[in-house]
Order: structure tokens, then sequence, then C-alpha cells
């Protein structure tokens, strides 16, 4: 349903071929507002896409569970039936489940992947919300699933979007690098953020065949058990090659050496965790 508070027309947007609708009293260069995909050929579809969503998807909340008993394929299917369904209740939009299914063998081909408490991790959840104030029933919904879950308030910045689109409860094709983390003891709070900025750009280079990058800033801890980390980080490559392949994950020697002088500048590797997550979406 579009959210559009003018009077609305139907019209073809000739650049995807589809029916959508638009305000008659919207500017030219703007009257398109069909909620088509982020990555349509349409400009003006995408930023409205982004306008509509805007509207009803205020609040974003990453909720972590640890230490959970399930194996990662039923976790998957109870989340679609238990946690997906109170989330809609609650008005959520934009759901995602990451299961840390490839954990063996990406230790097995590439370890360095892979950081603190990443076996502790049994999924990560997370939604859009009209308003945090109805998440009780997220929560109530996430608690029997895990011996601990991490709840936090956060901000997303889009770097670079992902280019795919699945259906309800399937898989994302390729694999996210997940990582959270919390800034170095010694490091101001405007300095981690000013150099994460930094660290964002640089990872460009740094990860030439990366399909999309979203950084979290948390705002706020949701969960009395969820530590104190500032940063949540989802970048995804098209396969587990890319990503265990250091070949391939890797760009230019110089971007990595620079990388390594500059990472302690912002991140805290004593309580950062890290790993490669499969990635399940719902509308």
């Amino acid at each position: 349903m579009l959210r559009v508070k003018d009077a609305l027309l139907t019209q073809a947007c000739f650049f995807n071929a589809q029916e959508v609708r638009v305000s008659e009293n919207a500017r030219p260069e703007a009257r398109c507002v069909g909620r088509q995909p982020p990555l349509a050929k349409c400009k003006t579809c995408r930023e409205n896409y982004r306008l509509d969503r805007m509207e009803t998807d205020i609040e974003k909340l990453i909720y972590v569970l640890m230490d959970g008993a399930e194996g990662q394929g039923s976790l998957v299917e109870r989340m679609a039936e238990g946690v997906v369904s109170a989330a809609r209740s609650a008005g959520a939009e934009r759901l995602a489940v990451f299961v840390p299914d490839y954990t063996d063998e990406i230790r097995e081909r590439c370890a360095g992947r892979l950081g603190g408490a990443i076996d502790r991790l049994s999924s990560v959840f997370e939604c859009w919300v009209p308003a945090l104030d109805s998440r009780g029933a997220i929560e109530e919904a996430l608690s029997p699933l895990a011996g601990e879950v991490w709840g936090y308030l956060v901000t997303e910045s889009t770097l670079a979007e992902c280019p795919h689109a699945v259906d309800d409860g399937e898989r994302v094709p390729g694999i996210t690098q997940w990582g959270i983390n919390d800034k170095p003891k010694g490091v101001a709070l405007d300095d981690f953020y000013r150099e994460w900025a930094v660290h964002s750009k640089l990872s460009f280079d740094l990860h030439p065949t990366r399909q999309s990058y979203i950084r979290n800033a948390v705002a706020r801890r949701l969960t009395t058990s969820a530590p104190a980390y500032l940063g949540i980080v989802l970048e995804r490559f098209p396969r587990l090659e890319d990503f265990v392949d250091e070949s391939i994950y890797f760009g230019d020697p110089a971007v990595v050496r620079e990388m390594i002088q500059h990472v302690p500048s912002f991140y805290d590797f004593a309580t950062a965790m890290t790993g490669g997550l499969s990635e399940y979406r719902w509308s």
C-alpha cells in the first residue's frame, strides 16, 4: 500500500514497464512514486521507494541471539513461524534472519574470516518498526530461542545496496560478512565515528568483489543482557569463494597495508565478533 498524501493517479513507469501510482500534484521530476526495487533503472523509482519506506519503517531493531541449542535449519523454520509473525503483529516490515551455517567450512578454509565469540552466535534478527514501544512481542518470541538475546536500536547507513530481491523466507544469494564491534578504550567517541567513516570509504578498495555494505550505528541497548557495542556491519559477497579466498577477498596490497594500520583507530579486536552468515528475508 502506497502512502502518499496527494491525490493519486495510475501511470506506467516506462523504465520498468510496470503500472505505478503517481501524485498529480508532484513535481514533474518526482512524479513516479512506484515502490520498485531500489536498484530499478528508474532513478525516481529508487528515490521514492526509499521515501515511501521511510514514512512507515521508522526505527530499526537488531537482535543478536547467543547460545541457542537448535540446529540452523530448524532455527530458521522456527523464526519464520514464530518470530516473523510476532514482528508483523507489531507492525514490523523488512525482516531478516542471519544464521552462521557456514562457520565450520569458513574455519577450515580461512579461519581469519572468523573472530570473537562467533561460535556462541545462533542467529541475528532484524526488522523495521513504526515505534520501538511495540517490540515486546518480538522479544518474547525470540527469548526461547537463545540463552541470551542482545537487542539494539540502530541507525542504518546504506553505503552500497544489496542487488538481490527474494521472495518471503527465501535465502539471499551469496554470503554476508556480519560483525559487531566497540571502540578501543583509549579512543574518544567522536574519533571513533570519524575513523569508522574513513574506514568505510577505504573498504570499497579493500574488497573489490563486495556487493553491498550496510553500517548500523547503535543508538541504545534494548535488552539487559546486551553488551555495550557501537557498530554492527553487514557486507555481502557474491559467493563463499569471494569471502574465504584472500586473493579475491582483498584488493590492492597497498590498501590492505593501509587498512591494517588504520583499523586499531576505531575497532576493538578484544570484544569484536565477526563471521560469514546466510541471510533470509521477509518483506
